[in-house]
Formats: structure tokens, sequence, C-alpha cells
């Protein structure tokens, strides 16, 4: 009896497991949800682990053949599952900070407007802001300190999503709605050209130097360029006219 329920909740266990990797591998995102369903499939591993540390003697003992072929491959993959679980914090913790940062770009900007600040100054104050939380990506390959990186990185993407929260609503601001679509195409397809075009540069950087930091230094600077950029282009935001 006891090894017909634990068979029943393995199975239940290997279920879930299926379904919530299946989700991790398929839509991933910085997103509370999918960092609730890391850990989810994280804590459902463990169980099964545990079940089959109690269990699979038993198992083994009374299966067939096949049976027991099948149990030692599912236990050698938990094995292999706990193993992978020492990656997978740096990276929820990773994404949980990036979280932050994207709900917070936008609240920043929406509390400046609501204190009677421009639409203009709002933004880029929230851009700017977003931005300096970048900057310290730089030191990030000097680091000995796994968690030092992990926190510097998780920074440095918080500002990247809030830097990109403003940066899509500033379309919205300038263009009209009917151009907004089309706008932001183009933007996507620029931003698509230049991730090919960084990947190919910062792997002969990384050939020709043996080092991160100078990847690292693009990226700690390239939002403060983009804004700049933005405000030489458009100082006040004004509505574009398009005829």
């Amino acid at each position: 009896m006891r090894i017909e329920s634990s068979q029943r909740w393995l199975f239940r266990g290997l279920v879930l497991l299926a379904l919530s990797a299946a989700y991790l591998y398929g839509f991933p995102s910085a997103t509370i949800a999918y960092a609730a369903v890391d850990l989810l499939h994280i804590a459902i591993g463990i169980l099964v682990f545990l079940l089959l540390l109690v269990f699979l003697v038993p198992l083994l003992w009374t299966g067939t053949s096949l049976a027991r072929v099948g149990w030692i491959l599912l236990a050698a993959g938990t094995l292999l599952g706990l193993a992978l679980i020492k990656i997978g914090p740096p990276i929820m913790v990773i994404y949980l900070i990036s979280d932050v940062g994207s709900v917070g770009g936008g609240w920043l900007s929406s509390w400046l407007i609501h204190r009677g600040k421009s639409i203009n100054a709002a933004r880029k104050i929230a851009m700017l802001v977003c931005a300096l939380c970048v900057v310290p990506i730089v030191i990030a390959c000097r680091t000995d300190n796994m968690w030092e990186a992990v926190l510097l990185i998780g920074l440095a993407a918080a500002g990247h999503q809030g830097f990109s929260a403003n940066l899509f609503t500033l379309t919205s601001d300038i263009f009209p709605s009917q151009a907004v679509g089309s706008v932001v195409g183009i933007g996507g397809m620029a931003g698509a050209i230049g991730g090919m075009l960084i990947a190919t540069i910062v792997g002969h950087i990384l050939q020709w130097s043996g080092s991160y930091m100078v990847p690292f230094f693009i990226a700690g600077s390239a939002y403060l360029v983009a804004l700049a950029t933005i405000q030489l282009l458009s100082p006040k935001l004004e509505p574009a006219r398009i005829t």
C-alpha cells in the first residue's frame, strides 16, 4: 500500500514538474509569476527526491526490470536537478530585482507627474535614475564574490526594465496614436539589429582582451548615452508633426 501511495504521489509530482518545466522553458520572463513557478518547480523537485529516497529500494526490489531502469534514471535526474539548484537562485534573484525596477521605473515617472513635474521632466528624471542604476555594472567583472556580482547585475537589470518602461511611453508621448505602432516596430527592428551586432562585437572583444571589462563598460554607459541622445533630439518632448 505504501509503495502504491508513493507511486501516486510521484506521478503527481512528475506531472507538476513537467508542466512547470514547460512553462519555465517556453515562457521566460522577468515577472513575479515566473519566479513563483520557479520556486514551485524547485520545491516539487525536492519533494520528489525525498520520496525517491524513502521508497526507491522497495520500488527496485518489487518492480520489473524496465521499471527499475526507469526509477534509476528518475533518481539520477533528481540528483542533477538538485545540483542545478545552485545555479537557480542567482538567476531568480536577478529576475526579482528586475521586477522591482520594471514597476518602480514606471511608478517614479507617474509619481513625479502627480507632484507637478512636466511629462518631459518626469520621464527624463526617471530614465536618468534608471540609467544611473546600470552604471555600477562596470565593476561587476572585478568582484570575486558571486552574490556581489548577482546584485550588481540585478541592479542593472532593474535599471534596464525601468528605462524601457519609460522609453516605450515616450513613443505615445511624442507621436500620434496612428503612428505609435509603426514607431515601436521600427525601434524594435533597430534594437534586434543592434543586438546581433553587439553580440558579434563582444565576441571579438573577449577573444582580443580575454576580459569582460569593455563589454560591461559599454553596458554601463549605453543608457546615459541613449538618454543624452533623446535630450538632443527632443529636449522638450514636443509632439511630432506627421503630415
